[in-house]
């Protein structure tokens, strides 16, 4: 039985290129997903780390909490040093605010408990972010998209009071790690079944580019298994109807394309996870 050679080194290079790219992701991968892209900004009042903040007015480089009322000039989360990839410090400037990439966040249980790819709106604390959820009908923004579970019991929960309709709720708040999103908030959108149950399933949120090279990269790995399967099949029955004799080698090549059909097919599915955990 004749495989092509082309088709079998093909076959080699893609198993190398996802070897390299499970290497690259088990020990660089990690970094880049905890770092976030921060800027320099003034604030008149004390910001920890965490909280949510918009800007005082267009243009300017003051910062303040962010409350309902002020979310339409949402920027983003303040975050200190070791959490910035890219950190730009303008004079003046007294708070980092992440913009981008993933970010610890300050999160209240109003809404319920959250859990990891949740989409996080303001709540009723200022700074703090909450849960989105179908009953919510005044939040203008996403601010980021929950990369972990949340609840009264979490190490970081801490109990505090707060007004909700008139009466006294104590709620937990603390910090969770969160993707930041700073999108318009389409509470008419439905969510797309399948991409919430990817992020169920490797209990993360993923981009939807990450998802489309994800799911690439898993077909033309399937499709090519199956091609390398299909010519190694029909070659054995050709090569059996000329040579009957050459049965035991014939079968012993069989197995050798087999395996290394297994084996890009597993490299295929293994780099096909690591694109939705970068």
């Amino acid at each position: 039985m004749h495989m092509p050679k082309r088709l079998l080194r093909f076959g080699v290079s893609l198993l190398s290129g996802g070897l390299a790219l499970l290497y690259f992701a088990i020990n660089f991968a990690p970094l880049a997903v905890a770092s976030s892209l921060s800027q320099g900004y003034h604030s008149s009042e004390t910001i920890s780390v965490g909280t949510v903040v918009s800007l005082t007015k267009s243009g300017s480089n003051e910062i303040q909490t962010t409350t309902s009322l002020n979310e339409s000039s949402l920027l983003g989360v303040a975050v200190d040093s070791k959490n910035a990839i890219v950190d730009l410090q303008p004079q003046g400037s007294d708070v980092r605010v992440a913009i981008s990439g993933e970010a610890p966040i300050l999160v209240s249980d109003t809404n319920g408990a959250i859990k990891a790819g949740d989409n996080l709106i303001i709540s009723q604390v200022a700074g703090v972010a909450m849960k989105d959820s179908a009953t919510n009908t005044t939040a203008k923004k996403y601010i980021a998209v929950a990369s972990e579970s949340f609840d009264n019991k979490s190490p970081s929960a801490k109990q505090v009071t707060i007004k909700q309709n008139g009466a006294d709720k104590s709620v937990a708040v603390g910090l969770i790690k969160a993707k930041i999103l700073l999108s318009d908030r389409q509470s008419s959108a439905k969510p797309n079944p399948f991409l919430a149950f990817v992020e169920n399933l490797i209990g993360r949120p993923v981009g939807t580019a990450q998802l489309i090279g994800s799911v690439a990269v898993f077909i033309t790995t399937f499709t090519f298994t199956g091609l390398l399967l299909n010519g190694s099949v029909k070659g054995a029955f050709v090569s059996l109807g000329r040579n009957p004799l050459s049965k035991p080698a014939i079968i012993s090549n069989m197995i050798r394309v087999s395996v290394i059909a297994l084996v890009i097919l597993i490299a295929g599915v293994a780099m096909a996870y690591v694109i939705l955990l970068i």
